[in-house]
């Protein structure tokens, strides 16, 4: 708990963007054409359709990710909370995975395990 704060390896920024294109690849891919197209211009809305829902979920998850990306490469961190951190996107991505078969969910759980990994590689370098 008394580690002192520090980057983790420039790894984990780049696995987490390719968690976050994968996101957003996966729910273009999952989606119409004609939905999308729609959805963009404005001629149906998330009332109506349960697959523009779907896409604003996704788009909110992929900059969620690019954010935690973001954050990874430009802040320091305890070991701690990159612990924390990873043992919360493991559980996400594994209730993800578990309700939503196809998808990069599992990508996320992933993820989480190398944060816990970086939390505990922080520790030891520090």
């Amino acid at each position: 708990m008394t580690a002192a704060p520090a980057r983790p390896s420039p790894l984990a920024p780049v696995l987490t963007l390719i968690v976050a294109v994968s996101t957003l690849i996966w729910g273009l891919r999952s989606s119409s054409a004609w939905v999308i197209q729609n959805a963009f211009f404005g001629l149906i809305d998330s009332g109506v359709s349960a697959e523009v829902r779907t896409l604003i979920l996704v788009f909110a998850l992929c900059l969620l990710e690019a954010a935690l990306a973001l954050a990874l490469t430009l802040a320091r961190w305890r070991p701690g909370s990159l612990h924390m951190l990873g043992l919360c996107l493991i559980v996400a991505g594994v209730i993800l995975g578990q309700l939503l078969v196809r998808g990069p969910f599992w990508a996320l759980a992933l993820l989480g395990a190398w944060l816990v990994w970086e939390g505990f590689s922080l520790r030891f370098r520090s």
